[in-house]
C-alpha cells in the first residue's frame, strides 16, 4: 500500500483544508516530515489510518477527538485518501461523528459518522463498518497490524531493551497478542487451586461421615474408609435381622391383646344394657300418663268447628270487596297527582310569563346598544396598528442599548487580551535570546569536546588537516544537551502561547470593530447622532417618552378592545334571545291548554269517589285489609292448635311404641350375656402392654440406627468415589499448571506466554540483527540469554548483546544511549518484518519511522541512515517524523509542518 493523494479538513491541527500529492515524493526512497512540536507531524500517519480503519493510529486518539478546535463551524470534518496497492488504485473518504451547525434554523446538531470507499473498477462502498471490512480484505492486515507495521514509534523498543523479564512479558504481550497464553496459565491456575480445595472439601466431608456412624461397638477413628464401610454393611445386616425379630414379637403380643381387649368390651356393654333397661321401665310410665293429658286437649279443639267456618265466610266476603277498594284508591291517588300537576303548571306559567318579559327587555337594549357600537373594530384595529408600531422601536431602542453596553464590554476585554499578548510576546522574546545563547555555548563546547581527541599527525574529522595550531577549549559553563533541549521545548511552548494570544486577540479587535459599525448604523436609521455618550443619554430619553407614550396607547387599545367584546357579545346574544322569546311563548300556550284538560279530568274524579264512600262497608282500602288479616290470623291460630293437639297425640304413640320395643330387645340380649372376671382381665392386659413396650422401644432404636448407618454408607460410597475422581483430575491439572507456569522443581522458571513470546522474540532478533550489524558497522549483535543466573525468578526473555571488537557478551543495558537507539530502531524493523511475513506475504510501500534521531552521533545517524535506505529500496517510500537539523541537511524530500499564528497548522512539500 503507498499513497499518493491525501486532503485533509478540520482534521486535528489542520483548521481549513490541507491537500497533500504523495506522489511528488516518488515512489521509494527517504522524506523527512519535519515542522514544530505539536503542528501536527504524527497527524499525517492518524490521517491515513482514519481513513483506512476509522480509528486513529494512537488508542489515546479516539475518533470523536479528531474535530480541529481552530476550524471555522462550517467546515466539514473529514479525510479523502488515494492509495495504490497491487497496482491498483482505491480511494476512500471518511468523516468522524462530530456537531456541526444545523442546516435548518439555528443551533447545532449531530453529523453522523460516514464513510465511502471507490474500487478501481468503480464499484462504492459505503458505512463505516462495511468500509473497514473492505480496506481490511483489500490489504491483508487489520488496524492494529497495520500500525505496527507501518509506524515504528521509539519509545515502545526502549523500553523492550531497558526493561527485564517481567517487564518484556507485558510488552511483548502487546506486541505479539499472547494475551491468550496468559489466560490459559491463569486457568490452569485456578483450576488446579480450585480442584485443590475440592479435593480437601471431599475430605473433610467423609471423615464427618464416618463421625456419624452409631456404632453396636467401639471402632477406631484410624480405620480406612474401605474397612470403615464394610464393618458397617455387615453391622446394617445384622440390626435388620434383630429388627424383624422383634417386629414378629411385638404382633404376636398385639394379638393376645386383642383378645382381652375384646372380653373387656363385651361385659362393659352387658353393664350398659342392664342399667338403660331400668332407665326404659320408667321411662314407658311417664309416656303412659303424657298420652292421657294430649287425648283430652285434642278432643277439646276439635269442638271448636263453628267458629272455624265463620271466620272463613267473613274472609271470603271481604276478599269480593277488594277490587272497589282498589279502584277507590286509584282514583284518590289520581286526584292528588293532578292537583299536583295544576300546582306545577301554575306555577311554571307565572316563570314563563315573568321570562317572556325579561326577554323582550334584553332584545331592546341589545338592539339600542349595537347601533351605539357600530364603528369600535374600526377604532380598535388602528390602534392596535399605532400599538405595534410604537413597540417595534421600542425593542430597537432597547437592543440598541444592550448593543452598546456589549460593545463596551467587549473593548475592555480587547484591552485585556492585548495586554495579554505583549506579555507573552516580551516573555517569548526573553526565551529566544536565552536559548540562542545557551545554543552558542552549547556548540562551541561539542567543539572544545572534539579538540580533546585530536592529535598531531591525525586527520580532523571536520576539516581532515593533519595539524592543529588552535583547537578550541571547553566552556566549564556551557549546557548539558538535556538542558538545552529542555529550553527548547519551552520556547515552543511559549510561541504557542504567544500564537494562541494572537488569535484571540485578533478575533476580538475584528468582533469590536463589526459591533461599532452596526451600533451606528442602527443609530441614524433612530435618528441618533454623536459620541456613544451622547446616543446613550439619548437613548434613555426616547425610552422614557416612549414609555409614556405607550401606557396611553394600551389604556386607549383597552377601552376600544372592551368595547369590540360589547359589541361582538350583543352580535351574538340578540339572535339567542329572540330565538328564546319565541320558545317561551309556545312554551305558554301549551301550559294554559293542559291546566283546562286537568279542570274537567278532576271534576269527574270526585264525583266516581262519592259513590264509592258511600256503598263500601269501611273508609278505605287499608282498613278493610286490615280487618281480613286480622280474621285470618284468628283462623289460622284454630287451625294450628287442633294440628298441634293431633300431632302431639300421634308423636306420643309412636314414643311409647319405640320404648316397649327396646325393653324387649334389651331383655333378650341379657338374658343370652355371660359375666366375665375383670379384674383378671385387666391385670393380664398390663402386664403384655409392658412386654409389648419395652420390645418397640429396643426396635425404634434399632429403625434410628439402621436409617442412620444407611445413609452414612451410601454418603460414603459417593463421596469416597467423588473423591477418587477429584484426586485424578487435581493430579492432571496440577501438572499442567506447574509446567504452564514455569515451576517444575530443578527446571529453569519459563511460563508458557514467555516460552511462546521467545519463538517470536528469536525470529525478531534474527531479522533485526541484519539492519544492527549494518549501524553498527559490525560491531554488536544481539542474541537472546540462554538459561538463568537462578531457578526463582522468570526467564526466558533477557536479552544480550555480542560485541565483536573484543569478543565480549554483555547485558543490552550496558549500550550507550546511541547504541540503544539503534538497537531498538532495529527491533522496531524486525517486528515489521515478521508481522508483514506472518500476514501471507503482505507488502506495504509506505513505513513511518517517529523520532528517536537526536541521540545519535554524526556516525550513528549516517548508519542509522543507511540503513532505513536499505529499507527504501525496491520501491518502498520511508518518512522520517523528525526535527533533527542534521536529517533536514541529509533528507532532500520533505513534508514541512508549521502552526500558523491565527491558530492550525498547515503542510507543504519541499525539495521534489
Amino acid at each position: 500500500m503507498r499513497p499518493v493523494y491525501i486532503r485533509m479538513s478540520a482534521f486535528g491541527p489542520y483548521a481549513g483544508i490541507q491537500e497533500l500529492n504523495m506522489e511528488e515524493l516518488g515512489a521509494g526512497g527517504l522524506y523527512l516530515i519535519t515542522g514544530d512540536t505539536g503542528a501536527g507531524k504524527t497527524t499525517i500517519f492518524d490521517a491515513i489510518t482514519f481513513a483506512l480503519y476509522g480509528e486513529a493510529s494512537g488508542d489515546s486518539r479516539e475518533a470523536g477527538m479528531l474535530r480541529s478546535k481552530y476550524a471555522d463551524p462550517s467546515v466539514p470534518t473529514e479525510v479523502e485518501l488515494t492509495f495504490i496497492y497491487g497496482g491498483k488504485t482505491y480511494s476512500v473518504c471518511r468523516n468522524p461523528e462530530y456537531e456541526r451547525p444545523a442546516k435548518r434554523g439555528t443551533g447545532m446538531t449531530m453529523q453522523k459518522a460516514e464513510a465511502e470507499l471507490v474500487y478501481p473498477d468503480g464499484r462504492v462502498v459505503t458505512k463505516p463498518k462495511d468500509v473497514t471490512a473492505a480496506v481490511t480484505e483489500i490489504m491483508g492486515v487489520n488496524r492494529e497490524q497495520f500500525c505496527q507495521i507501518a509506524m515504528i514509534a521509539q519509545g515502545k523498543f526502549r523500553d523492550l531493551i531497558e526493561k527485564g523479564t517481567t517487564e518484556r512479558q507485558k510488552i511483548f504481550r502487546e506486541i505479539f497478542r499472547t494475551a491468550p497464553y496468559q489466560q490459559v496459565q491463569d486457568i490452569l491456575k485456578r483450576k488446579y487451586r480450585a480442584l485443590e480445595r475440592e479435593c480437601e472439601t471431599l475430605r473433610e466431608s467423609v471423615k464427618q461421615y464416618i463421625q456419624g456412624i452409631l456404632w453396636n461397638k467401639d471402632a477406631s477413628e484410624e480405620t480406612p474408609v474401605e474397612e470403615v464401610m464394610e464393618l458397617l454393611t455387615e453391622q446394617n445386616k445384622a440390626d435388620q435381622e434383630m429388627q424383624a425379630g422383634l417386629f414378629e414379637e411385638v404382633q404376636q403380643k398385639e394379638q393376645v391383646l386383642q383378645k382381652i381387649r375384646s372380653e373387656l368390651e363385651q361385659d362393659r356393654e352387658r353393664k350398659k344394657r342392664q342399667k338403660l333397661y331400668l332407665e326404659l321401665q320408667d321411662r314407658r310410665k311417664a309416656q303412659r300418663e303424657q298420652i292421657a293429658e294430649l287425648q283430652q286437649r285434642y278432643w277439646e279443639e276439635q269442638g271448636k268447628e263453628p267458629e272455624r267456618r265463620r271466620l272463613a265466610d267473613e274472609i271470603s266476603r271481604l276478599e269480593s270487596l277488594m277490587p272497589q277498594y282498589l279502584h277507590l284508591e286509584e282514583l284518590k291517588k289520581n286526584e292528588r297527582a293532578d292537583q299536583d300537576e295544576q300546582e306545577k303548571l301554575s306555577g311554571k306559567q307565572r316563570q314563563y310569563e315573568a321570562k317572556q318579559e325579561e326577554l323582550k327587555g334584553k332584545i331592546q337594549e341589545g338592539r339600542e346598544a349595537g347601533e351605539s357600537l357600530a364603528d369600535a373594530p374600526e377604532k380598535y384595529q388602528k390602534l392596535l396598528y399605532e400599538s405595534e408600531k410604537h413597540q417595534q422601536y421600542m425593542e430597537r431602542l432597547q437592543n440598541l442599548a444592550q448593543d452598546i453596553q456589549q460593545y463596551e464590554k467587549q473593548r475592555q476585554s480587547l484591552a485585556l487580551k492585548q495586554q495579554e499578548y505583549r506579555t507573552v510576546r516580551d516573555r517569548v522574546q526573553k526565551k529566544e535570546s536565552e536559548y540562542r545563547v545557551k545554543n552558542q555555548a552549547f556548540l562551541d563546547e561539542q567543539a572544545g569536546i572534539l579538540a580533546q581527541t585530536l592529535a598531531e599527525d591525525q586527520p580532523c574529522p571536520v576539516c581532515g588537516s593533519m595539524h592543529h595550531p588552535a583547537p578550541a577549549e571547553q566552556n566549564p559553563g556551557a549546557p548539558s544537551k538535556e538542558e538545552l533541549e529542555r529550553l527548547q521545548q519551552e520556547l515552543e511552548q511559549c510561541r504557542a502561547e504567544e500564537a494562541e494570544a494572537s488569535r484571540t486577540a485578533g478575533e476580538l479587535l475584528g468582533n469590536v470593530r463589526s459591533r461599532e459599525e452596526s451600533i451606528r448604523k442602527e443609530a441614524e436609521e433612530l435618528e441618533l447622532a454623536g459620541s456613544l455618550e451622547d446616543m446613550t443619554y439619548q437613548l434613555a430619553n426616547q425610552e422614557k417618552q416612549g414609555e409614556e407614550a405607550g401606557t396611553r396607547l394600551q389604556q386607549e387599545l383597552k377601552l376600544a378592545s372592551e368595547k369590540v367584546k360589547q359589541k361582538d357579545m350583543w352580535n351574538r346574544l340578540l339572535p339567542e334571545q329572540e330565538k328564546a322569546l319565541e320558545k317561551v311563548t309556545e312554551e305558554l300556550q301549551q301550559i294554559r291548554e293542559r291546566q283546562v284538560a286537568l279542570e274537567s279530568k278532576q271534576k269527574a274524579a270526585v264525583e266516581e269517589i262519592q259513590r264509592l264512600t258511600e256503598v263500601l262497608p269501611y273508609p278505605g282500602q287499608r282498613e278493610a285489609q286490615e280487618k281480613q288479616t286480622e280474621l285470618v290470623q284468628k283462623q289460622n291460630v284454630i287451625k294450628r292448635q287442633l294440628e298441634q293437639a293431633e300431632k302431639a297425640v300421634q308423636t306420643a304413640e309412636v314414643e311409647i311404641a319405640g320404648t316397649e320395643g327396646r325393653l324387649a330387645e334389651l331383655k333378650q340380649q341379657l338374658e343370652e350375656a355371660v359375666e366375665a372376671d375383670t379384674e383378671a382381665l385387666q391385670q393380664k392386659q398390663m402386664e403384655i402392654e409392658a412386654e409389648k413396650a419395652v420390645c418397640e422401644e429396643r426396635g425404634k432404636e434399632l429403625h434410628h440406627r439402621i436409617q442412620n448407618n444407611q445413609s452414612v454408607l451410601k454418603n460414603l460410597q459417593n463421596r469416597s468415589k467423588e473423591l477418587v475422581e477429584k484426586e485424578k483430575q487435581y493430579a492432571m491439572v496440577r501438572s499442567l499448571a506447574v509446567t504452564a507456569m514455569g515451576n517444575i522443581p530443578g527446571k529453569e522458571k519459563i511460563m508458557l506466554e514467555t516460552y511462546v513470546q521467545m519463538t517470536y522474540f528469536d525470529r525478531i532478533i534474527a531479522r533485526a540483527n541484519t539492519r544492527l550489524m549494518v549501524m553498527t558497522g559490525g560491531q554488536y549483535e544481539m542474541k537472546r540469554r540462554r538459561g538463568s543466573s537462578n531457578l526463582r525468578s522468570q526467564s526466558g526473555l533477557e536479552l544480550d548483546v555480542i560485541d565483536h571488537y573484543n569478543g565480549s557478551e554483555r547485558s543490552i543495558r550496558t549500550l550507550s544511549g546511541g547504541e540503544s537507539f539503534q538497537a531498538s530502531l532495529s527491533l522496531a524493523l524486525g517486528l515489521a518484518d515478521e508481522i508483514q511475513a506472518s500476514a501471507g506475504g503482505i507488502r506495504l510501500d509506505t513505513m513511518f519511522v517517529d523520532e528517536g534521531f537526536g541521540s545519535l552521533d554524526s556516525e550513528s545517524l549516517e548508519q542509522a541512515v543507511q540503513a532505513l535506505a536499505g529499507l527504501a529500496e525496491s520501491k518502498r517510500l520511508v518518512g522520517i517524523i523528525s526535527h533533527v537539523d542534521e536529517l533536514k541537511n541529509r533528507i532532500d524530500r520533505q513534508i514541512v509542518v508549521k502552526k500558523e499564528r491565527s491558530g492550525g497548522s498547515t503542510a507543504e512539500i519541499r525539495g521534489v
